[in-house]
């Protein structure tokens, strides 16, 4: 997660949607003194961010931003990346797993495509709170034009391009098509629900 005090905004982290490359991109073109970034320590790459290192949460959820007073929303604007939720699962699978060709994928996916805190943490809960949509959408299937655009809104222009830093882990035979089988998307449909009426949704307005 990243607050910018200086700009006035919330960007919330979520698994498997370039948040990490997302956060650095952040943090090399609209990040000032006195903004911070929690659990996103990178000294390999050119950045000015402090880091909070908080073992306890890996991704804060807009409830908990909410819950806990961190920010007020009528001053700061809340930022989340939205991805489709099939391609984000295939992404997971093979993050967590050494996966070699489509049927282990479609093993690992039908197996255990989610681990527990996957669940609890869907992608709607860091743009959805009290049912409505009260964050910012970056698109991930147009995240660099969003984020330009960001950027421009702040009266800001690119300095750093987009890194993606985890491109390598996925091969490019692994799409929806050939991974996801009627019975893992039925898997998936049920257990992200609400990420799935989203997605939808988002779908239709674009």
């Amino acid at each position: 997660m990243i607050i910018s005090h200086a700009y006035k905004y919330v960007f919330l982290r979520t698994r498997k949607t370039a948040s990490g490359s997302t956060a650095l991109y952040l943090m090399q073109n609209l990040f000032e003194e006195g903004d911070i970034t929690i659990r996103d320590l990178r000294p390999e790459y050119d950045h000015p961010a402090p880091t909070l290192y908080d073992d306890t949460t890996v991704h804060y959820t807009l409830k908990y931003i909410i819950d806990n007073d961190l920010v007020d929303l009528n001053e700061y604007k809340v930022y989340a990346t939205l991805r489709d939720p099939y391609e984000r699962i295939i992404s997971r699978a093979f993050y967590k797993d050494d996966v070699k060709d489509v049927f282990m994928a479609q093993r690992v996916l039908a197996k255990g495509y989610a681990d527990e805190v996957d669940r609890a943490n869907p992608q709607s809960a860091y743009i959805v709170h009290d049912g409505q949509v009260k964050a910012s959408i970056f698109d991930y299937d147009n995240l660099e034009s969003d984020l330009r655009k960001m950027l421009e809104s702040y009266g800001k222009q690119e300095k750093y391009p987009l890194q993606f830093l985890k491109s390598d882990v996925r091969p490019k035979w692994a799409t929806v098509q050939t991974v996801i089988t009627p019975m893992i998307k039925q898997k998936i449909d049920e257990a992200f629900a609400d990420d799935v009426k989203l997605w939808n949704m988002y779908k239709d307005m674009r």
